[in-house]
């Protein structure tokens, strides 16, 4: 990506400020993972290890918005809930039709409560509603993903790098409609699938004949 110039580039590759548009979840997952797989090595005890991980939100949520706070208060958000997921998985693997009935309404009326937020610019707004609707998120997420009748997420799901990657293609061709700016809840839900289907073609075509693009070797699709 050549915004910036040259010399800007060079700047933003050495701070891990991705210019392009959601590629630096890449490396913040990336070094969320290192540093979790670190800490179980180091310390085994997970009631300390989850102390810490609340008390590292705690503090990233109240750190002045900086380009250095930013960029390691990414990582450490993202090793926190990466942490908390895996002591945690029993409590989320439990979750049934009834208690799923209970916290939906409740994750709708506190996500619009709390507003738009951007783990990117660590942008919370309320830092409590914000915990809460990500652990959530992960637990609907986990029912959604026992569901046998909706295992076409999970295609996608394995195929997310591609998704992560590549959408941001469509926005930017899309963002040039002249309503663009005027769609309301359903005309971005339709947004989303007409995006959704355009990344069908790329998901087969990199799995098929450019498997080694996406870490993967032509045996596998053999």
């Amino acid at each position: 990506h050549l915004r910036g110039g040259g010399l800007q580039n060079i700047k933003n590759t050495f701070c891990l400020n991705s210019n392009v548009g959601s590629l630096w979840y890449l490396y913040t997952l990336f070094a969320a993972e290192i540093l979790f797989v670190l800490t179980e090595k180091l310390q085994t005890n997970k009631n300390i290890n989850i102390g810490c991980a609340l008390l590292t939100i705690a503090v990233v949520m109240g750190l002045p918005p900086n380009q250095l706070s930013i960029l390691f208060g990414r990582i450490l958000i993202g090793w926190s809930f990466v942490l908390i997921g895996y002591h945690g998985y029993k409590v989320l693997l439990s979750c049934n039709c009834k208690r799923l009935l209970i916290v939906i309404p409740i994750f709708l009326v506190a996500s619009a409560a709390n507003g738009t937020v951007d783990l990117w610019g660590l942008d919370f707004r309320n830092p409590i509603l914000y915990v809460a609707n990500v652990m959530m998120g992960i637990y609907m997420t986990m029912y959604v993903s026992k569901l046998k009748c909706l295992q076409v997420i999970g295609y996608f799901g394995k195929n997310s790098l591609i998704l992560l990657g590549t959408h941001k293609i469509f926005l930017t061709l899309l963002g040039k409609m002249p309503c663009y700016n005027e769609l309301g809840m359903i005309g971005q839900c339709i947004l989303v699938g007409c995006i959704v289907m355009s990344e069908i073609p790329i998901i087969i075509l990199l799995n098929k004949i450019f498997p080694m693009f996406i870490g993967k070797s032509r045996k596998d699709n053999l």
